[in-house]
């Protein structure tokens, strides 16, 4: 096969992994209903999840990166009602502290926004849920709504 016959296949291949992409920008509202000042920019091809946690609006000039995938965890489900379809690592800790510090922080989300209600508020069902840990121990656990 001649090598223009390749290069059209590769761009082909490409063209079409990239088409069946989906990109989400989603708020997180805590359990109150209120804002955080962080959001997140996602894109969701094939299973795999990357995107950022975008923390301008919390005065920082970096962002933390996102990796993961397409997923669900059952247990989480039954026990704190969070929706999952996303299991993601974010290193908002290390963004955050502008250096290293031996925390694990796993996102485990919905693909969907809640609804706002007639104040501005978001409800319904949890959209997202924050495991941290520090040495193989949990030391922080958070969840809220997505916006």
């Amino acid at each position: 096969m001649k090598a223009k016959s390749w290069a059209v296949i590769v761009l082909l291949l490409l063209g079409y992994s990239f088409a069946s992409a989906q990109t989400y920008t989603f708020g997180f509202a805590d359990m109150d209903g209120n804002l955080y000042c962080d959001y997140e920019q996602i894109t969701v091809s094939g299973g795999l999840v990357t995107g950022v946690d975008n923390l301008s609006g919390c005065g920082y000039t970096v962002n933390a990166t996102l990796i993961g995938g397409a997923g669900t965890d059952p247990v989480l489900m039954q026990q704190s009602s969070v929706k999952v379809n996303a299991i993601l690592a974010d290193n908002i800790a290390d963004a955050e502290a502008g250096a290293f510090t031996d925390s694990q922080v796993a996102l485990f989300q919905a693909l969907k926004c809640n609804k706002q209600d007639k104040t501005g508020k978001y409800h319904g069902k949890l959209g997202w849920a924050l495991v941290v840990s520090s040495e193989g121990t949990i030391v922080g656990v958070n969840s809220g709504f997505l916006s």
